[in-house]
C-alpha cells in the first residue's frame, strides 16, 4: 500500500505525557484558554503529501486519523474474550479532505495560489449508454492580467474553495486504509461496490463529491465502473435544512456573558491582525471562523502564514496563529458542547440527518436492509453537531477528513451492540460508555436529538 506524505502530529499538552487520544480533549471550558497557549493547535501539511507513516491516532487537523489496521482495537469485551461477537455493519461519516480557503482577505492576497496540479471535472452524462456520451471537460481557473480585480483579490489558478491535490491523495490513502480494515480484515466492505450492501451519500457541495472520488478510489483501486453518490435536493437536504429558530438560537448563544468574554479576551490579537491584514470588516469580526479557515488552508497545503499585503516582513507569527486556532477550537466546543441551548440547536441542525441514520441502523438490525457499509461525505458543520449529539466530552474543530464510525456488533448471547469511534478512537462521551452499548439503548439515546415536528419547531419564535 502506498502512503503519501508529511507527518502532522499535534504537540502534547504542555506539562503532560498525553496519549494521542488525549489530544482530542484539551480543557476548553474557559475563554481564557485562548491566551494560555497550553497546547499546540497549529496544523502542518504540504502541497502534495499528507503523511509518511500510519497515524498514531492523535488529532491532526490537516489529515485526521481514522480507523486503520495499525491503530484499530476491537471493543474491550470482544478483545478480552468476555463476549464473542461479530462485526455486522459500519455507518461511516466523514468531513471532506483538505481544500483551499473559503475566505480570502477583503483587500487581496499576496500569496500566489496554484491549483494546476488538479482537474475538477464538470460534465453531464446520460444514463442511457446508447446516447452520445459527453466530452470530459474540466475547470481550468486562470487569472486575466487585464481584469482590474485580479490583483486586488487573489492572483490564482484556484477556486475558493476547491479540493487540492493533497486532499485528493489523502482521500485515496483514507479509502485504502478503510479497505485494509473493513474489507480485508472484517469483510464488511465487499470486493466490488454492490448496491445491495454498500450505500454512499454526500452533500450537494462539490467538495464532498470530490472527496468521495478519492476515497472510493482507495476503497476499490481496480474498479472501473461508475458508483452512485446519493444526494438530496439542496432545498430539502437534511445536511443543511433551513430553520429560522436555529439561527435565533445561535444569535442567543452569541449574546451571553461567556461569548462576550471570549471576544474580549481575544480583542488585542484581533486588533493586531486587522491592522496587518486589513480585515476590519464586519464578517471578520463576529467570530474566529474566517481567520481559522484562511490560516488552515495555507498551512495544510504547504503555504506560509500570511504577511501584510505590502510589507513582507510583517507576518503572522506561529504564536499568534496558535491563539487563532485555539480560539477556533473554543468556539466549536462552545457551539456544540457547552452552550445552554445546545440540545435544541443540534436537533434543528442535524436532527433530520440523525433521523436518516437511525432509520438505516434500525432496518439493518431488524433484517429489513442488507446494507453492511454506509459512507457519508459531509462538512465540519455536520460532523460537529453529530459529535455533540453523541455526547463528546470536548470538541475541537473537526479537522480535514474527521470522521465518526458507528459499528454494529452482534453476539449470539447478548444481541446487537453499537460502538462509536471518533477519528479512530472510541469517543469519550457524556452519555456513557460508547465502546460497547446495547444497540436499542444507543438508538433510544441518539433519537432524543430528532425533532418531533421540525417544520413547526423551526417556525416557533425564540
Amino acid at each position: 500500500m502506498k502512503v503519501y506524505g508529511v507527518v502532522f502530529v499535534l504537540g502534547a499538552l504542555a506539562g503532560t505525557c498525553a496519549s494521542p487520544e488525549n489530544s482530542f480533549y484539551p480543557n476548553l471550558s474557559s475563554p481564557d484558554v485562548i491566551t494560555a497557549a497550553h497546547y499546540d493547535a497549529v496544523p502542518r501539511g504540504a502541497a502534495h503529501e499528507t503523511r509518511t507513516s500510519a497515524s498514531d491516532g492523535a488529532y491532526a487537523y490537516c489529515s485526521m486519523p481514522h480507523p486503520s489496521v495499525d491503530m484499530y482495537k476491537e471493543p474491550e469485551p470482544v478483545r478480552n474474550g468476555s463476549v464473542h461477537a461479530e462485526l455486522k455493519a459500519v455507518l461511516y461519516m466523514q468531513r471532506h479532505q483538505k481544500r483551499t480557503a473559503y475566505h480570502i482577505f477583503p483587500h487581496g492576497e499576496a500569496t500566489l495560489y496554484n491549483c494546476d496540479d488538479g482537474r475538477p471535472y464538470l460534465y453531464y452524462s446520460p444514463s442511457d449508454k446508447k446516447l452520445p456520451q459527453p466530452m470530459h471537460v474540466y475547470a481550468q481557473t486562470y487569472a486575466d492580467a487585464t481584469n482590474p480585480l485580479t490583483q486586488s483579490l487573489a492572483n490564482s489558478s484556484c477556486q475558493f474553495p476547491q479540493m487540492t491535490i493533497g486532499g485528493y491523495l489523502d482521500g485515496v490513502q483514507h479509502g485504502a486504509e478503510l479497505r485494509a480494515l473493513y474489507q480485508d480484515k472484517y469483510n464488511i466492505i465487499p470486493g466490488w461496490p454492490s448496491p445491495r450492501t454498500v450505500w454512499f451519500r454526500s452533500s450537494t457541495a462539490a467538495l464532498t463529491q470530490d472527496s468521495a472520488g478519492g476515497v472510493l478510489r482507495g476503497l476499490w483501486p481496480h474498479w472501473r465502473g461508475a458508483i452512485p453518490l446519493h444526494q438530496q435536493s439542496e432545498f430539502i437536504d437534511t445536511h443543511a435544512p433551513p430553520c429560522d429558530r436555529r439561527d435565533a438560537l445561535l444569535d442567543a448563544a452569541k449574546s451571553t456573558a461567556t461569548w462576550k468574554k471570549h471576544l474580549r479576551v481575544s480583542s488585542s490579537l484581533r486588533s493586531k491582525l486587522e491592522s496587518m491584514l486589513l480585515t476590519n470588516t464586519s464578517e471578520w469580526r463576529v467570530d474566529w471562523d474566517h481567520y481559522n479557515d484562511n490560516f488552515q488552508a495555507r498551512l495544510c497545503n504547504g503555504y506560509a502564514l500570511p504577511c501584510a499585503l505590502h510589507k513582507d516582513k510583517d507576518c503572522v507569527t506561529t504564536e499568534e496563529a496558535n491563539q487563532v486556532f485555539t480560539a477556533g477550537d473554543w468556539e466549536y466546543n462552545y457551539y456544540w458542547v457547552d452552550r445552554d441551548n445546545v440540545t435544541e440547536a443540534i436537533q434543528l441542525t442535524s436532527g433530520l440527518l440523525i433521523q436518516d441514520m437511525v432509520t438505516h441502523l434500525t432496518e439493518i438490525a431488524n433484517g429489513k436492509s442488507a446494507l453492511r457499509y454506509l459512507h457519508m461525505f459531509m462538512h465540519d458543520g455536520d460532523i460537529a453537531p453529530l459529535a455533540g449529539s453523541l455526547g463528546i466530552e470536548t470538541l475541537r474543530w473537526p479537522g480535514m477528513a474527521s470522521n465518526i464510525a458507528i459499528e454494529l456488533w452482534e453476539s449470539k448471547s447478548s444481541g446487537m451492540h453499537a460502538r462509536v469511534l471518533y477519528s479512530g478512537n472510541t469517543i469519550r462521551s457524556k452519555h456513557g460508555n460508547m465502546d460497547w452499548i446495547p444497540l436499542d439503548k444507543f438508538l433510544h439515546g441518539w433519537s432524543r436529538y430528532i425533532p418531533h415536528d421540525f417544520v413547526a419547531q423551526c417556525a416557533t419564535p425564540l
